[in-house]
Order: C-alpha cells, then structure tokens, then sequence
C-alpha cells in the first residue's frame, strides 16, 4: 500500500512543508528600497537605493558596526548613511564598499578585517583600502576584494581560499 501511494504521501509532505514555509516568511519592513544584502547565518546588511548601509542580527563580535557590541539587534539600524555600493558579511565580520574604500568591523581573530592585525574586534566601520575598490566578498574567515582590477584577500587561507596556490596561514593581504 505504502509503495503504491508513495507520490501522494510526498505530495501531501511538501504541501505541509510549503505552507510552514510560507507562514515563517515575513518582509523586512525597516529596510525599503534596498538594492542589495548579505547574509551570514547570524547576521545581515542591506545597502539601500540612496547607498545606505542598515544591519541587524547577533552583534556579539561587532559586527553589526554600530560602535557597540555583545547585543542582539532585532530591528536594522544604519550604520552607513551614504555613499555604500556593496556590502559582504561573513561569519562574524563585515566590509563595505563606501566612496571607492573598503570598510571593514567586527570579529579579527582571523585578520579578516585587512588591517595589518589578526586580534580582537573592532565595533565601527573602519577603513582599510582608501580607494579603488570595486567588489567584495567575505567568506566565514576571510575576505577579499578587487582593487584597481587586481584581487586582494586576506584572513584564513587554512583550506587555500585566496586561491594564490598558498595554503595555511592566516593574516596580511595576498595578491592573486
């Protein structure tokens, strides 16, 4: 009987399944016009329209970036007010693309935030790239970024992330 009934039992799970989803499914209402987001699985930025950035979520290494840290932030606040094109999070940090800069905060035990240290955690935007940047993208421990059309990442290479045939190593910033 099982077998012979086994498209309608999943037919009817998925049904069960679809409706839970889409009962758990709620806009973000704090955050109009946003023109892209990056989520970590703690933690989120979205750059809005008008090149603000506004994030929300666990802010326990500061990287929520709104000088404070070890709370948790149910609604967005901004922490950017202009000038942001790009936005990446990774596991406990964050950079943003401000004005042709990078600006990074959050957890650095790692030296994902690019500024020359690999300890502690910094709780506001800070700049470490003064211009040329045109992306970046943030992995759990590391970061990288495309400056004046070269690629630049630093934080963990443990499992060869930058991609420079390195491997190992954690800290400064890797041409590839």
């Amino acid at each position: 009987l099982l077998a012979r009934n086994w498209p309608y039992i999943i037919a009817a799970l998925l049904a069960v399944m679809n409706t839970a989803i889409a009962e758990a499914v709620a806009p973000v209402t704090d955050v109009l016009d946003v023109r892209q987001i990056s989520l970590s699985d703690q933690f989120g930025c979205a750059v809005t329209l008008g090149g603000a950035l506004r994030c929300y979520g666990d802010n326990s290494h500061g990287q929520i970036g709104n000088g404070t840290s070890g709370t948790r932030l149910k609604l967005p606040v901004q922490v950017i007010a202009s000038g942001v094109s790009a936005v990446a999070t990774g596991r406990l940090h964050a950079c943003a693309v401000v004005n042709g800069a990078l600006l990074c905060w959050g957890d650095n035990n790692f030296g994902q935030l690019g500024n020359g240290s690999d300890r502690g955690i910094v709780v506001r935007p800070t700049q470490v790239i003064a211009n040329g940047v045109t992306a970046v993208a943030a992995g759990a421990v590391h970061t990288c970024a495309l400056v004046s059309g070269a690629l630049q990442c630093w934080g963990s290479n443990r499992f060869g992330q930058f991609g420079s045939g390195a491997g190992r190593g954690k800290g400064g910033k890797v041409i590839s």
